[in-house]
């Protein structure tokens, strides 16, 4: 320890002679005198405090030389996997690797001259102290070795570090490539090998492969890639079930050690919505690991085929054509019905309330007429406003408001229609227009609204309609002879979408839309603007699942055993913008229940996150609130499998634990060898020497026995009357 001081100390000590002599020739003598002793207290005050001064102005600064001895750091990085519970011999894997920490924790050259720091790792990974070592369970599904090993590189960047020890059966199986990550590390690693090379059979699934969409009734292949090892040439089955269900089997030879064999199994979905199979294969004599011989999936079940009911109130070649381009697409079954006269049908007979349920869309044409047979408008009217089918009404030619407005209710029209005599107009879309997916043809995606321009004129006698606020107007009426909005054109819709709860409606009002496909045909060949057009509007019909609101998706179908889960909420106003501050919640139910709230994140995007959930099948259920209105809602389905990953890759795989401890200069061990390897380990201590400075002067201490000091000089010479 020294005193350093940041002037001359000559100078120090001249002051403090010169503060002394000036303090003894003040107190030589005193007015009024005092006695001896009272004086030498107050000389000896008025020195201190002169030379506390002196001290302060010279900015004192104790320095302390510290040595310091650093121990190494030596990292125990312990693989907590479940497939560290698999058994190679009379004992698993994880019993190998208690008995490693065991053999660790006692040894005496790491526990004398060493800092030993614990982490476990499995699909995450974190640090562990040394006694909760023994509650290790080894049952997280995934290994991320690269992972592990990244993570121990950046967070002992800091520190010197002599050894990592790799306690692992080296079966990865998510992640990069430890290799890779192993470069420029930072220390030597030893990798001690926990099970042996691999002796039991074994078969499994490495992956299945399908379509994420299928439809009801209609056959769908799924692809299963199947490995063994112990079993090349045996015969197994494999079968694919539907709940408790079994759908579909077929018989498959098994492929040689180290190599993969696809196989092509048909099924044949049934159920509606997102449906859960499982792909088993048949468990053989002395087989490993058994649990891993089956594999889930989810597939999106649609409708095989959209029934679509086409009723007229009489013929013409807008009929035929619309009939045409329905017929184009195998996904839908067309019915119609033409009324020939007042008294003749022809088609179809029309549908009873059975057959009305099973109908998807109802396309209603030249309606608005004088003379409409009272059972077709009867069935329209009970269709629509009873029984809320999805609509597409095409007015045709339009010679009376009074025939229009008589539909109010099923078009959703505000007032009555102003009518005038027939001109040709042409279709200009809005901006909702350009947007909505009726117009997402395969002919508009190069530019739409130079298509829209190219559209031959069509028939129109309305001048005005006004429809109800639930209603999207997409493209308006205009004069022949430019595609330019006019400012009154907004008076004059011609196609137009509706919503009113699950109800769709999708009303076009003009006449010889035909026009449109006749002519795109000559200018060219296979244009199908008008056939895409008509068919998307009533996939947009039919779809009420787009309809929602509120879309709430998790991360997947299918999570890992301990994985996290994570949620995303979508919410749209009903001209799909996005819709903020909604307040969300989600229910989960399953073998856990959970309940939570969805945090808003911006653009009309919300997460959640439930975290980690036993395993099981899971459904959920989220509700949004404005206020303390419910705007909307959305549900859905999920798995948690156990043990999807560490089932798979089942192999103690020594070739990679090798190759981590050749590359950074360390050593691979077995369990015997580890006492012996340790204690010759190099764990040499680092002195260092640290120089600490205290600048006395800046301490408030020093500022209070000053004034210690001058309050005592103060108050006693008041005592004697000489201030």
């Amino acid at each position: 320890m020294s005193l350093n001081l940041s002037y001359n100390i000559w100078f120090f000590i001249g002051g403090v002679l010169l503060l002394t002599a000036f303090s003894l020739w003040v107190y030589r003598s005193t007015i009024p005198p005092v006695n001896p002793f009272y004086r030498r207290v107050l000389l000896v005050s008025r020195i201190l405090s002169l030379l506390c001064i002196l001290f302060l102005v010279f900015e004192p600064q104790l320095q302390f030389r510290l040595e310091k001895i650093q121990k190494p750091v030596v990292e125990v990085l312990v693989d907590n996997s479940a497939s560290m519970n698999l058994k190679d011999d009379q004992s698993t894997r994880a019993q190998h690797a208690r008995e490693a920490l065991q053999i660790l924790s006692q040894n005496d050259n790491l526990r004398l001259n060493a800092d030993v720091t614990y982490s476990v790792f499995s699909d995450t990974i974190g640090p562990i102290d040394v006694e909760e070592i023994d509650s290790l369970v080894f049952n997280r599904d995934g290994t991320n070795l690269g992972l592990a090993l990244n993570e121990s590189k950046l967070s002992n960047q800091e520190k010197r570090v002599a050894a990592t020890i790799l306690l692992s059966d080296g079966a990865t199986n998510l992640g990069d490539d430890p290799i890779t990550v192993i470069e420029n590390f930072q220390s030597p690693v030893y990798s001690v090998i926990v099970g042996q090379e691999p002796k039991a059979s074994d078969i499994w699934f490495n992956e299945i492969i399908t379509n994420e969409i299928a439809y009801a009734g209609m056959k769908i292949p799924v692809d299963v890639y199947v490995r063994s090892r112990g079993f090349a040439g045996q015969q197994t089955g494999l079968e694919i079930y539907q709940g408790s269900k079994s759908i579909a089997k077929k018989e498959l030879t098994l492929p040689a050690d180290g190599l993969e064999k696809k196989v092509t199994i048909y099924i044949v979905p049934e159920n509606l919505g997102k449906q859960k199979f499982t792909a088993r294969l048949r468990p053989l004599n002395d087989e490993l690991v058994p649990e891993n011989n089956q594999r889930a999936f989810y597939l999106n079940v649609l409708k095989s085929k959209l029934k679509i009911y086409l009723i007229a109130a009489a013929p013409s070649q807008d009929v035929a054509f619309v009939r045409q381009a329905l017929s184009r697409d195998e996904n839908f079954s067309v019915e119609q019905t033409v009324s020939i006269n007042a008294t003749i049908l022809a088609g179809d007979k029309l549908p009873d309330e059975k057959r009305l349920k099973e109908i998807d869309c109802i396309i209603a044409m030249n309606f608005v007429r004088n003379r409409v047979p009272r059972a077709l408008k009867s069935w329209l009217e009970n269709a629509a406003l009873k029984s809320e089918k999805p609509i597409m009404f095409m007015t045709g030619f339009v010679n009376s408001a009074q025939a229009l407005w008589q539909y109010k209710d099923i078009i959703f029209l505000a007032q009555q229609p102003l009518i005038s005599s027939e001109i040709f107009v042409k279709a200009a879309l809005s901006e909702n227009g350009f947007l909505h997916p009726i117009f997402k043809t395969n002919e508009s995606t190069t530019d739409l609204a130079t298509l829209i321009e190219q559209l031959p004129p069509v028939f129109s006698t309305i001048r005005k309609v006004q429809f109800q606020p639930n209603t999207t107007v997409l493209a308006y009426l205009v004069g022949s002879r430019t595609s330019q909005i006019p400012t009154n054109s907004k008076n004059s819709p011609m196609l137009a979408v509706s919503k009113s709860n699950q109800k769709r409606v999708v009303t076009i009002l003009g006449d010889n839309l035909w026009r449109w496909h006749m002519l795109l045909q000559r200018r060219g060949e296979g244009n199908s603007f008008y056939s895409e057009l008509i068919t998307n509007s009533v996939r947009w019909l039919a779809a009420r699942d787009e309809s929602k609101l509120l879309n709430v998706q998790p991360a997947g179908d299918i999570f890992r055993s301990g994985q996290q889960i994570n949620f995303t909420a979508q919410a749209y106003y009903d001209d799909y913008r996005a819709r903020a501050n909604l307040q969300i919640s989600l229910q989960i139910a399953g073998p856990e229940k959970r309940e939570l709230v969805f945090s808003e994140q911006g653009d009309g995007i919300y997460t959640s996150s439930p975290g980690i959930l036993a395993a099981g099948d899971y459904t959920y259920k989220a509700r949004a609130y404005d206020g303390v209105t419910e705007v909307s809602a959305d549900s859905g389905k999920f798995s948690v499998v156990p043990l999807q990953w560490e089932l798979q890759k089942t192999d103690v795989n020594i070739s990679l634990l090798r190759k981590l401890a050749h590359t950074t200069d360390g050593r691979v061990t077995t369990i015997d060898s580890l006492e012996i390897l340790m204690s010759a380990l190099q764990l040499n201590a680092q002195r260092t020497e640290e120089i600490k400075k205290i600048r006395i002067w800046q301490y408030w201490l020093v500022l209070l026995i000053l004034l210690l000091l001058l309050s005592i000089e103060w108050f006693m010479r008041k005592q004697k009357g000489m201030l």
